[in-house]
C-alpha cells in the first residue's frame, strides 16, 4: 500500500504464540511476527518484523480474526466462510488433514454457516454459530473438543452436549475450553489438572460440564489462558480459576483455585474485556483502563518491569489514552486505544510487536504504521504470495522429511507447543518419558538383563605362569569387598534413578519408600542366593561359573538354559529400543533447554524425537561395524563418569528446588484421585513397581563381578554377600535421596525424568551437560548390550551356512575389514529398533515393562532355582516352600507391573499418531 492509499483504522487485533494479526477498516487484514509455520498467510515461512497486508484476503470481506498458537482463522460474513492457515498438525485447521497451509484456505465443513465467534487454543478451535451451536476441531487428547472422546478431529464436529443450550461465547486454552451460554451459565471441559475448568477438582472432562459453584451469578464474558480461565459477570465483576504459579489469577497469591473466585483488587471496577496469555492476564475496565498481572519475564504485563505480579497493576499509555481492545499472545500483548492507535509490548523475538525489530519491551509502544497518530495504515506493504514448492499446503512428511512426532510428550516429543516447564503439560505433552538407564557390566554371557551402562571390563586373559594364574589357569584375581561394591554401585546407579521421583509420586510418601525397601531386600536376598551359586559343588574348590548363563547351564541345564537365553536376548532387543528412545529424549532436551534459555521457560520450543532417533540409529550402525567395540577398556571409565555426572546433577537440582520451594511437597498416598482417575491411579502405581524393579536389576552381572574377587579364603560367596549388602544399602540410600528429593520438589507434578521432563529449567548449561552425559553413556551402552546378540546371530549363521562367502568373507578396506553379512544384519537390526522406537516412543512404559519382565525370571526365579539345586533344598521343606512363596509373590508383582506398563502403552497409543 503506497502513500496515496486511504487512511484506515485498526478495528480488531489478535495475538498468537509469536505472531499478531489486525483487521483494518475496509475488511483489510494484516499480519506480522513469526511465519515459520505459515501462520502469517503470506505464502512463505518468513518472519515479518512489521505489519504486512495479507493480500490473499483483500476481497474476502473478513469481519473477524483469531490467532491460535501457530495458526490463524478468519471469518467472511459476506461469503459465510471460515478461512484458516498455518501449522496444521492434529487437524487444527479443519481441512480434513494435518498439512500446514501457507495461505488462507476455506474450511469446507463450515461453508454457508453464519458464525458468531471463533476461538482458538494451542491445537484446537471452536466456532459458535448464530443460533448458539458449537463446532469444534483439532487436537483432543484431553477432551477439549467436548465430543465425549479423546480422538482428534480433522474437521469441525458439532458438540452434541449443547443441543438445546444456546452458547453465547467460547474460549480456548491450551488443552481446555470454556463457554458462557445465553443464560449466563459457565461451562468447562478438557484438561483440568490445575482446576482451570472451575469444577472444583483437577479431573479432565470429555464433554462440557456446568460450573455449579457460581450458581446465581450470570456470566457474560469468558477467556482462557494457557492453564487458567477468566470470566466476567453481568455486574462487571472479574472471576478467575486454575493455575496461578506466576500469579496469573490476580488474587494476591500464587495458589491454584479450583473454582472461580472474584478478583478482589478489581471489585470496584466493571470489566468490559478480558484476555489470557500463556501465564499472564489482561483486563479492560468499562472506562478504558487496562490492568495486567501474572508472568512478566519479557515485560508482557506492560508495567515497566520484568517482575511477576500476583495482583492487577494498571498499564499506562501516553496521554492517558483509553483502551478499547486487547489481546494477549503467549508472551506479548496488543491493545487498541480510542484514538485508534495500536500498542504492543512483551516478547519481540520474532517481530510480533511490529516495530521492525526483535526487541522485548516492558511498556506499551505504538506501532507507527498502524496507528492513527502514525501513518494511519497508509504505508503498509502487501504480501506477495509465494506458494511453497508451488503449493498452498505442505504435508508433515513433505515439510519435515520425518513426520513430527504427535505424541505429547512428554515433551513434548511432539511438535505441540507445550509448556516445557511442567512435566504434566496437558495430556502429558510433556509426558515425560523417563527412559534412560543404568550402568552395567559387559560380557557376552552377562548380556541378558540390561543393567544400563557401558562396560565394566571384567574379562580375563589366560596367563601360563602359575604365579599369575588361578586354579583354572585364568589371570590372578585381585578383587575384594570394596572393589566388588564399587563395581555393583557403578553398574546399578545410572539414569534410571531419574525416574524414581515419578515412581514415588505415584505411590506416595508411605508406599513409595516401603516399596523401594522391599525391592532392595528382595534384590539383596536373591543376589545372596546367586552368590552361593558361583562355584558348582564345594564353595571353596568347586568349578567356577564365569557368567550368569554358565551358572544356569551348570545347575539347571536343558530347556531352562534355552528359556533363560531367549529371555536375555529379548531383553537386549527391548533395551536397544529403550536406549534409542532415551538418547533421543536427551538430545531433544538439550535443544529445548537452549530454546527455553533463549526464549523463556514458557516458550513452545517444539521438537521432534524422530530426527534424533535417526541420528542415534546412524551412529549405532557405524559403531556396530567396529569389531569388539564393547570390549574397549575405557568404556567402563566413561560409563562411571557419565553416570555419576547426570545422577548427581539430578539429585543436586532436586535439593535446590526443595530449598527454593521452602517446603516439602507430595502426599502420603501419592498422586490423588482427581488428578488422575481411579483406574489410572492403579495402573500408574503398578507401572511404578516396574520402574523401581528396573532400577534395581543387576543380577545378570553379579557373577561376573564375583569372578573378579581374589581366590579364597574367604570364599568368594562370603565376600560377595558383604559387597552386595554394602552396595544395595548405598544404592537404596542414593535412590531414596534422588526419588524422595524429586518428589519433595515437585509433588504430584514430578516429571518422569528430572533432566528431560523439564522439572528444571536452569542453569540450562548444567542440564545440557547432564543430558549430553546421558547420550554419551547410551551410545556405548547400546553396543555393549547389542554386540553379544550380534555375535550370537553371526555365530549361528556361520554354523548354519559354513560355506557361504556372503556370511564368512571379509573384505579389506585399508585398515578396516568389512563383512557384508555383518553390515547388512546389524544395520537391519538398528533400523528395526529405530523404527519401533518411533512407533512407540513411550519410555516410561518401556522401562516399566522391561523392569517387570526381567525382574521375576532373572532376579528371582533362576537364582532361587539354582540355589535349591546347589544347596540340595528338599522339596516341600519349610525353606523350599518359603522360597517358592517368594518366587510366586514376585511373579505376581511382575505380572501386575507388566499389566500397568502395557496399560500405559495402550493409553498412549490412543492419543499418539506415529509419523
Amino acid at each position: 500500500m503506497d502513500a496515496k492509499s486511504p487512511a484506515r483504522q485498526v478495528l480488531f487485533i489478535s495475538a498468537g504464540s509469536s505472531h499478531s494479526v489486525a483487521l483494518l477498516s475496509g475488511n483489510i487484514v494484516c499480519s506480522w511476527g513469526r511465519g515459520e509455520d505459515g501462520q502469517l498467510g503470506h505464502g512463505n515461512v518468513e518472519d515479518q518484523l512489521i505489519p504486512t497486508l495479507l493480500s490473499a484476503l483483500n476481497n474476502a470481506g473478513i469481519v473477524s480474526l483469531v490467532c491460535g498458537a501457530d495458526h490463524t482463522t478468519a471469518y467472511s460474513e459476506s461469503e459465510l466462510q471460515v478461512y484458516s492457515w498455518g501449522w496444521g498438525d492434529f487437524g487444527r485447521l479443519g481441512h480434513g488433514n494435518s498439512s500446514d497451509v501457507f495461505t488462507p484456505q476455506p474450511i469446507k465443513a463450515l461453508q454457508g454457516i453464519m458464525i458468531k465467534q471463533i476461538a482458538c487454543g494451542d491445537s484446537h478451535c471452536l466456532a459458535v454459530t448464530m443460533d448458539g451451536q458449537v463446532q469444534s476441531w483439532g487436537r483432543n487428547q484431553n477432551g477439549q473438543l467436548g465430543l465425549g472422546t479423546t480422538e482428534d478431529s480433522l474437521v469441525p464436529q458439532k458438540i452434541q452436549a449443547f443441543q438445546g443450550i444456546p452458547v453465547k461465547m467460547i474460549a480456548a486454552g491450551a488443552e481446555h475450553t470454556a463457554a458462557v451460554t445465553q443464560d449466563g451459565e459457565l461451562y468447562g471441559w478438557g484438561w483440568g489438572r490445575y482446576g482451570n475448568l472451575g469444577l472444583g477438582d483437577r479431573n479432565d472432562r470429555l464433554i462440557p460440564e456446568k460450573v455449579s459453584s457460581i450458581n446465581g451469578i450470570k456470566m457474560v464474558l469468558v477467556a482462557c489462558g494457557w492453564r487458567h480461565t477468566i470470566t466476567v459477570s453481568s455486574s462487571g465483576s472479574l472471576y478467575t480459576c486454575g493455575w496461578s504459579k506466576y500469579g496469573q489469577l490476580g488474587h494476591g497469591d500464587f495458589e491454584d483455585h479450583l473454582v472461580p473466585h472474584q478478583v478482589e483488587a478489581l471489585k470496584n471496577n466493571s470489566m468490559s474485556q478480558i484476555s489470557g496469555g500463556w501465564r499472564h492476564t489482561m483486563a479492560l475496565t468499562s472506562d478504558g483502563k487496562l490492568y495486567g498481572w501474572g508472568w512478566n519475564k519479557f515485560g508482557q504485563v506492560g508495567v515497566g518491569d520484568d517482575s511477576d505480579h500476583c495482583s492487577p497493576v494498571q498499564v499506562k499509555f501516553p496521554d492517558e489514552q483509553k483502551v478499547i481492545n486487547i489481546s494477549c499472545g503467549w508472551r506479548h500483548t496488543l491493545a487498541v486505544t480510542e484514538r485508534k492507535n495500536i500498542f504492543s509490548w512483551g516478547r519481540g523475538t520474532s517481530g510480533q510487536l511490529g516495530h521492525g525489530d526483535t526487541l522485548d519491551r516492558n511498556t506499551p509502544k505504538m506501532i507507527e504504521v498502524l496507528s492513527a497518530d502514525g501513518s494511519a495504515c497508509k504505508q503498509i506493504d502487501s504480501s506477495k504470495i509465494e506458494e511453497v514448492s508451488g503449493k498452498v499446503s505442505v504435508s508433515p512428511s513433505e515439510r519435515y522429511a520425518i513426520v513430527p512426532d504427535e505424541k505429547v510428550t512428554n515433551q513434548p516429543a511432539s511438535p505441540v507447543k507445550g509448556n516445557g516447564n511442567d512435566a504434566n503439560v496437558p495430556g502429558n505433552d510433556a509426558k515425560q518419558h523417563k527412559m534412560v538407564e543404568k550402568s552395567g557390566a559387559k560380557h557376552y554371557q552377562q548380556s541378558g538383563y540390561p543393567s544400563m551402562d557401558v562396560s565394566l571390563e571384567l574379562g580375563h586373559q589366560h596367563n601360563g605362569s602359575s604365579k599369575f594364574t588361578d586354579d583354572d589357569g585364568r589371570s590372578k584375581r585381585t578383587g575384594n569387598v570394596w572393589t566388588s561394591s564399587a563395581h555393583i554401585i557403578t553398574a546399578v546407579i545410572g539414569s534410571g534413578v531419574l525416574s524414581l521421583a515419578w515412581a514415588i509420586g505415584q505411590l506416595g510418601w508411605i508406599a513409595g519408600p516401603v516399596v523401594m525397601f522391599l525391592f532392595s531386600f528382595v534384590t539383596y536376598y536373591t543376589s545372596s542366593l546367586l552368590a552361593d551359586c558361583y562355584r558348582s559343588g564345594d564353595p571353596i574348590t568347586g568349578k567356577r561359573n564365569y557368567s550368569y548363563m554358565d551358572a544356569v547351564h551348570a545347575y539347571l541345564g536343558g530347556f531352562k538354559v534355552k528359556v533363560c537365553g531367549w529371555i536375555q536376548y529379548l531383553n537386549l532387543f527391548g533395551v536397544a529400543i529403550g536406549y534409542t528412545i532415551a538418547a533421543s529424549i536427551s538430545m531433544m532436551a538439550i535443544e529445548r533447554s537452549n530454546c527455553f534459555h533463549k526464549n523463556g521457560d514458557d516458550s513452545p520450543c517444539p521438537a521432534s524425537s524422530n530426527m534424533y532417533m535417526i541420528i542415534f540409529g546412524v551412529t549405532e550402525i557405524i559403531f556396530s561395524q567396529i569389531p569388539d567395540f564393547d570390549q574397549i577398556w575405557w568404556l567402563s571409565i566413561v560409563a562411571a563418569v557419565m553416570s555419576f555426572t547426570y545422577s548427581s546433577i539430578g539429585l543436586a537440582l532436586g535439593i535446590v528446588q526443595v530449598i527454593a520451594n521452602g517446603g516439602v511437597k507430595g502426599s502420603l498416598t501419592g498422586i490423588s484421585i482427581g488428578s488422575v482417575t481411579q483406574m489410572q491411579k492403579i495402573w500408574r502405581s503398578l507401572q511404578a513397581f516396574g520402574d523401581i524393579a528396573f532400577a534395581y536389576s543387576y543380577s545378570m552381572i553379579l557373577i561376573e563381578i564375583q569372578d573378579t574377587i581374589k581366590s579364597p579364603p574367604p570364599s568368594e560367596s562370603k565376600v560377595m554377600k558383604k559387597a552386595t549388602l554394602i552396595s544395595v544399602g548405598v544404592t537404596t540410600l542414593f535412590y531414596l535421596l534422588c526419588g524422595c528429593t524429586g518428589y519433595a520438589a515437585f509433588g504430584d507434578l514430578a516429571p518422569g525424568n528430572l533432566l528431560t521432563g523439564f522439572g528444571f529449567f536452569n542453569p540450562y548449561w548444567l542440564l545440557d551437560i547432564a543430558n549430553a552425559a546421558i547420550v554419551i553413556h547410551l551410545v556405548g551402552a547400546y553396543q555393549v548390550y547389542c554386540q553379544p546378540l550380534f555375535a550370537f546371530i553371526e555365530k549361528w549363521a556361520i554354523q548354519k551356512w559354513p560355506d557361504s562367502e556372503f556370511i564368512s568373507r571379509e573384505i579389506t578396506l585399508g585398515p578396516f575389514k568389512l563383512n557384508l553379512f555383518r553390515l547388512i544384519w546389524r544395520s537391519i537390526f538398528v533400523v528395526i529398533t529405530t523404527v519401533i522406537s518411533m512407533l512407540l516412543p513411550f519410555f516410561n512404559d518401556v522401562v516399566g515393562l522391561l523392569g517387570a519382565l526381567g525382574f521375576w525370571p532373572l532376579t528371582v526365579y533362576f537364582p532361587i532355582e539354582m540355589y535349591i539345586v546347589q544347596k540340595k533344598v528338599e522339596k516341600w521343606s519349610t525353606k523350599w516352600v518359603c522360597l517358592q512363596i517368594l518366587s510366586l509373590a514376585c511373579l505376581g508383582i511382575t505380572i501386575a507391573a507388566a499389566a500397568g506398563s502395557i496399560a500405559g502403552v495402550i493409553t498412549d497409543l490412543q492419543v499418539y499418531k506415529p509419523f
